[in-house]
């Protein structure tokens, strides 16, 4: 299955070369399915508590372990998620605007 891609304008980025609006959307991919991933493993190591009921000692600290993280990546993925829209945001205040002189 050939995986599509969706076009961004291209913006300047922190260091000053285009396609810093790309590598913002891939760095905020990968934080948004982290946190997917995330949210996963707790749900599945809840069940595994609640159906169970293991009782070795390292269990008590593993299962609770991907909650803890899901607040850690909520937030990464939310901070990449506005300065992704911020650098959309200016990629689009600085196309340039066609004129009908220049269309005709």
């Amino acid at each position: 299955m050939k995986r599509s891609r969706r076009r961004t304008p291209k913006a300047r980025g922190a260091d000053g070369d285009r396609g810093g609006v790309r590598r913002a959307g891939q760095y905020t991919a990968w934080a948004g399915r982290l946190l997917c991933w995330t949210l996963a493993g707790a749900m599945l190591t809840a069940a595994a508590e609640a159906l169970l009921a293991p009782d070795v000692t390292w269990w008590r600290v593993l299962w609770p372990l991907p909650w803890c993280l899901v607040p850690v990546w909520a937030l990464t993925w939310a901070a990449l998620r506005i300065r992704e829209k911020r650098l959309l945001r200016r990629a689009a205040d600085e196309e340039p605007t066609p004129t009908w002189d220049t269309a005709a």
